[in-house]
């Protein structure tokens, strides 16, 4: 269980894990949740047999939430610290990653019920108006099926292709893509329900209802002074092998585009890591699109959705190998060493925010 936030040694991406609960007659692989005191970081050790001579099933995270940690908390520790610097001044982005029914829209979106992020999003920004009544928001809805970009909140269902183009500084630039104002939490929750609507939806081997494409929720900040920032809130498709997939054509071509986007994604990702390499972010859309995300002035976290089953060991596994490449992100190379007196305001920080997230814990096991 994840009793405070972690954070790994100069890193940018904030990388999280979730497990889901298995299913009652799901077998689930054996594991254990290690956490190392000294670094301040989780290490998801995985037991199956495929890796019992493998010393590399071991992985690093900043956090580790197990199946029985709530929406509320996974927002305290991932969400929150992104939203704060995003109001701010900075560029945020929050996607998850993992195979298909693994958890990514319930991470995101959740239910009526039990919130998501993009819903406890919106009523984090609007919680006090008069606060943010300096602040201008600003809603676009998008997804990205078969390589095509799609506005969400275009009044047609067809017809809606956006083009985007890759800007002086290197940023994508959408060219008819609509963009509405919000004031409040029902005002914005109202466009992500009708832009939900028009989502391509199938039905997989793996999940009755399946998003077969990419969503990005962007939320644009306008300060009075002319200042405009943007936080990304992404639900990618799920990564699965083809082979497991019904014999249905349409399902077969979406899922080799979102398979190949996610390896492009993929691909950037270790490429990051050596930063003396040329990044090939023009070869998808998703990476073209992701590109401010993973810079060096975006405030980025990942959730890792992983389900512990026998039956999907090796996506589960692939989906930590993805984890571990984020992590190794260097992105940060030219700033400065933080003085003493700056890491102990750093430090007395970290404790305040673990004190509050132990007690809000506390409050409800309660």
């Amino acid at each position: 269980m994840v009793k405070r936030l972690k954070r790994l040694k100069r890193q940018s991406i904030k990388v999280y894990c979730r497990l889901k609960p298995l299913k009652k007659n799901d077998i689930s692989v054996e594991y254990e949740i290690i956490n190392d005191e000294v670094s301040g970081i989780d290490v998801l050790d995985l037991k199956h047999e495929s890796s019992k001579n493998n010393h590399n099933n071991k992985y690093q995270f900043h956090g580790v939430f197990e199946e029985n940690i709530s929406q509320s908390l996974i927002f305290d520790n991932v969400a929150v610290p992104i939203l704060n610097k995003f109001l701010s001044g900075m560029n945020g982005t929050i996607f998850t990653y993992g195979q298909t029914s693994s958890g990514k829209t319930h991470t995101m979106y959740g239910s009526k019920e039990d919130q998501g992020i993009i819903p406890r999003t919106f009523e984090y920004l609007f919680k006090d108006a008069k606060d943010h009544a300096k602040y201008n928001y600003k809603l676009q809805y998008i997804e990205i099926y078969n390589e095509k970009v799609y506005d969400l909140l275009a009044v047609q269902k067809s017809g809606n292709n956006v083009q985007f183009r890759i800007g002086k500084n290197g940023d994508i630039e959408y060219i008819n893509l609509n963009e509405v104002s919000i004031s409040n939490f029902n005002d914005a929750l109202k466009h992500i329900k009708s832009g939900n609507l028009k989502k391509n939806i199938s039905s997989t081997s793996m999940n009755n209802q399946s998003s077969r494409s990419h969503c990005i929720c962007i939320i644009k900040l306008n300060v009075k002074r002319g200042t405009s920032k943007k936080l990304n809130l992404v639900d990618l498709a799920g990564s699965e092998r083809i082979s497991k997939f019904e014999n249905n054509e349409k399902t077969v071509i979406e899922s080799r585009y979102i398979n190949t986007s996610l390896h492009y994604l993929n691909h950037v990702i270790n490429v990051l890591a050596n930063p003396k390499t040329h990044v090939p972010y023009r070869n998808s859309t998703i990476t073209s699109v992701l590109k401010g995300s993973l810079g060096t002035k975006c405030a980025t976290a990942m959730i890792a959705t992983v389900v512990l089953n026998q039956k999907c060991i090796g996506e589960s596994m692939s989906t930590c190998r993805f984890s571990k490449a984020v992590s190794a992100m260097k992105q940060f190379s030219k700033t400065k060493f933080p003085s003493k007196s700056l890491s102990l305001k750093n430090k007395m920080k970290r404790l305040e925010i673990q004190k509050l997230t132990w007690e809000k814990e506390n409050e409800i096991q309660k």
